[in-house]
């Protein structure tokens, strides 16, 4: 096909919207110029030219059933993948503009009408990473304890991790903080036990390591919310039993090891259980860095300043 001959096609359809968006041309007489912009654009190579043009006819037709929307929404989808697939394979940085794209495909493919839920947590990430935790909160919750207990356990995890970021944000805090730090106990106990049954009955072995790095991100994550924001050494204690056991052949176990130990330490001192303490300090100490034991101590000896004083309080 000659180029020249689509190039000229893709301005003839370019032209046709520009009527129908001042009101010329109806919007039913446009509908294959909309759709067939789309096509030539990828046609000659320009694919995020592409992308946007069959999410605009998906957003100019979403309810004409004849105008094939929903196709054209998914040929962006994958497009997006296309060149997703293609940014991998090159080892190429992060492109703004193809984020950009994908967070506009996203936008339009899960809300209505279009509804499709399974792009709600990719869309939910993507969301939490631009630190909009209200809004990735309320994608990653489209998603159902019906669903897929894999989903499942990745959308109340990132609702987790989101409803946690909102509230150390001071930007974002919420106004029931208690109430926000027991919704992520709970999200957190969903989360273990999904990915308990996950690590017994894995689809592959790839989603058995998958449930087994979630479990123990969440394990140390509410051991620490329980101990440092509800004052609740008991479940942090709790939440860490046997800890170390489950860590085998995970990355970034010595770094989540001595994380469990400080927080046994400091979970034993706040129950005032001096002996318990001191073999888990002992522990931690001997697995630490001279950099990091020494910024442990002094982060004991602030708790303990914090104590005192606290003591000292409740005598007055």
């Amino acid at each position: 096909i000659d180029t020249a001959k689509v190039q000229r096609a893709v301005d003839a359809a370019r032209e046709i919207l520009a009527r129908q968006a001042a009101g010329v041309v109806k919007p039913q007489q446009a509908v294959n110029a909309s759709i067939m912009l789309g096509v030539f654009d990828e046609y000659l190579g320009d694919k995020a030219a592409a992308i946007n043009a069959f999410i605009d006819h998906a957003q100019r037709h979403a309810t004409d059933s004849m105008a094939s929307a929903t196709d054209a929404l998914n040929e962006a989808g994958n497009l997006i993948s296309q060149l997703r697939r293609d940014q991998q394979a090159q080892g190429a940085a992060a492109d703004a503009d193809l984020d950009q794209l994908e967070m506009r495909f996203l936008g339009m493919a899960v809300n209505p009408p279009f509804q499709r839920r399974d792009f709600a947590i990719r869309y939910a990430n993507l969301l939490r990473d631009q630190r909009k935790w209200g809004d990735a909160i309320r994608y990653y919750q489209l998603i159902t304890d019906a669903d897929k207990p894999a989903d499942v356990m990745a959308a109340r995890f990132g609702e987790m991790a989101a409803l946690e970021s909102e509230v150390v944000d001071p930007k974002s805090a919420p106004a029931d903080r208690a109430g926000s730090m027991a919704r992520i106990q709970q999200l957190a106990d969903q989360v273990i036990r999904i990915a308990n049954d996950l690590v017994q009955h894995p689809a592959n072995a790839a989603q058995a390591n998958w449930a087994r790095s979630e479990l123990a991100r969440t394990r140390l994550s509410a051991a620490d919310l329980a101990l440092r924001e509800q004052n609740d050494p008991d479940r942090a204690l709790k939440l860490l039993e046997g800890f170390e056991d489950s860590l085998t052949d995970l990355p970034d176990a010595k770094k989540m090891t001595g994380a469990a130990l400080s927080l046994r330490v400091q979970s034993f001192m706040r129950l005032r259980q001096i002996p318990q303490a001191t073999a888990m300090l002992e522990k931690f100490m001997a697995q630490a860095t001279t950099d990091e034991g020494a910024s442990f101590a002094i982060q004991l000896l602030g708790q303990m300043e914090e104590d005192l004083h606290k003591a000292q309080g409740d005598q007055q």
